[in-house]
């Protein structure tokens, strides 16, 4: 492991570089175990596509209950050294060039950021539109990795919707630090101003269903299990095929 950083009080990045090569693509999870918990084997979504120097990029936020995304989160060092196994998913933007339609809630950005940046490197991607959601604003911990692409490349749409307006008054020590950090850099406002990123408040089953069905588009939802049932399901409710949505 060579990077550890704690992007929010629930939500940690962690950055690895394999001695060996991993066989996977852009939108797959893999299988990890870690020290803190030898012999359980967890799956992670990679947000990084695969490259030559074998960086791995992982993003783990606690659940309610879940004490190994706890520790982890909590107790994760560089300098540990995590176990890779195989690699899953169906989660992919395919050859030809049909707009795909990316739905992401939470770290369910993760293999969306890692098949964006692939498409980055290839010449001529489809139309891409991201909606990526989480409850509040400062929980959208992507946001300053995902507008730089939006405006770089042209093919690329980013849509970020929130549960509820505004920001809880919990405090989040590592989102006060990061606004610190970025205060007097006009670049940040899409990360600190809910105005400046287009926020939508809402769900983002609903939004996602006002669109009455994507039918020439290929679709793909990524996020905790209970929302990529309801996305899901209100995706089809709206016409979208079950055949053309990826999970």
């Amino acid at each position: 492991m060579v990077e550890v950083h704690r992007l929010r009080w629930d939500t940690t990045v962690i950055r690895l570089i394999s001695t060996l090569p991993v066989p996977f693509y852009a939108g797959q999870a893999l299988e990890v175990e870690t020290p803190h918990f030898p012999g359980v084997v967890r799956r992670y979504y990679c947000a990084l596509p695969p490259s030559l120097d074998g960086k791995l990029e992982f993003h783990v936020r606690t659940v309610p209950g879940g004490l190994t995304s706890e520790t982890i989160v909590n107790d994760v060092r560089p300098n540990e050294i995590w176990r890779i196994g195989a690699a899953g998913g169906a989660l992919h933007v395919d050859s030809s060039d049909r707009p795909a339609v990316m739905a992401a809630v939470g770290i369910g950005v993760a293999p969306m950021r890692a098949m964006l940046v692939e498409l980055a490197q290839q010449g001529d991607p489809p139309e891409v539109f991201l909606f990526y959601a989480d409850t509040f604003h400062r929980d959208l911990y992507a946001l300053d990795a995902l507008f730089p692409l939006q405006q770089t490349f042209d093919w690329l749409t980013v849509i970020p919707i929130v549960d509820r307006a505004g920001d809880p008054s919990l405090p989040d020590p590592y989102h006060d630090r990061l606004r610190e950090a970025l205060q007097g850099d006009p670049a940040a406002a899409v990360v600190l101003d809910p105005a400046a990123s287009g926020v939508v408040v809402g769900s983002i089953e609903r939004i996602l269903a006002s669109y009455e069905g994507f039918h020439g588009e290929q679709v793909m939802v990524a996020g905790p299990p209970e929302r990529v049932s309801t996305i899901v399901r209100a995706l089809i409710d709206s016409g979208t095929p079950r055949t053309a949505i990826r999970t």
